[in-house]
């Protein structure tokens, strides 16, 4: 669920997310997150670029699902993922090229 919207904020010191692969992550002000906006709050449902929180995770009585669709600064998702000892799962897009197509590919999913 989510909520009002997506926020894209840092985390807090001493925040934790458990993810898909169900590990709590202890995160540091240096890792970005992607949250659910509820009320006057924020919600984390993912490490920016690494890997999806279990909260967010599609299961087969799941009736919507929201297409994120970002790009981030390579380096700090590798030390994002790095600090949390996780491998990278988002789809990485590094040439300019593929940077622009992630618009267009959003556009056309809203058009279909």
């Amino acid at each position: 669920d989510i909520g009002e919207g997506l926020v894209v904020r840092r985390a807090l010191q001493g925040e934790k997310l458990v993810t898909l692969d169900s590990l709590e992550r202890q995160l540091s002000p240096e890792d970005l997150l992607i949250t659910a906006k509820k009320g006057g709050s924020t919600t984390p449902v993912g490490l920016a670029g690494v890997m999806g929180g279990e909260n967010s995770e599609v299961h087969a009585d799941t009736t919507a699902v929201a297409l994120e669709v970002a790009h981030f600064n390579p380096v700090g998702i590798r030390l994002s993922a790095r600090r949390v000892r996780g491998r990278i799962v988002g789809i990485s897009c590094r040439c300019a090229a593929a940077r622009n197509a992630l618009g267009r590919s959003l556009e056309r999913r809203n058009r279909d």
